[in-house]
């Protein structure tokens, strides 16, 4: 699988292709504050990721991804660590219910907010270490 960064000179309509696979997902148009990137496999792009940098904190604002589960829960620790290195203060992101969600949660320290059938939001906190 490859990632690379959206640019939406090159990427608007596989972008737009996937976010209409899951209209639900459609909540906003990309910023200057979002980081998105696209998933390729075999030529064919398979996912994405777009995290978007708030004031305080950051937030998995949509992902999609076509693949089995174990990448999945692989993807949603990539966010986490890309989020991480944001500067930022906490992650605000939704996860799938079951499976390893409870693993997840506990391996990166973090909090429901709120538990749904089909997914929980969770805050991640980060430590900021602030340079003298």
């Amino acid at each position: 699988m490859i990632f690379y960064s959206y640019n939406p000179e090159f990427d608007k309509q596989s972008l737009d292709n996937l976010r209409n696979l899951n209209p639900e997902l459609r909540s906003q148009e990309p910023t200057k504050e979002s980081i998105i990137y696209l998933l390729e496999s075999n030529d064919t792009t398979i996912g994405y990721i777009w995290i978007e940098l708030m004031t305080n904190h950051v937030e998995l604002a949509e992902f999609y991804f076509v693949g089995n589960d174990t990448k999945k829960w692989g993807l949603y620790d990539f966010v986490v660590k890309t989020s991480k290195k944001q500067g930022k203060t906490s992650l605000i992101m939704k996860v799938p219910s079951g499976g390893r969600q409870e693993e997840f949660i506990e391996k990166w320290g973090g909090k429901v907010r709120e538990r749904k059938i089909e997914e929980s939001i969770v805050k991640i906190p980060f430590q900021i270490n602030h340079r003298s």
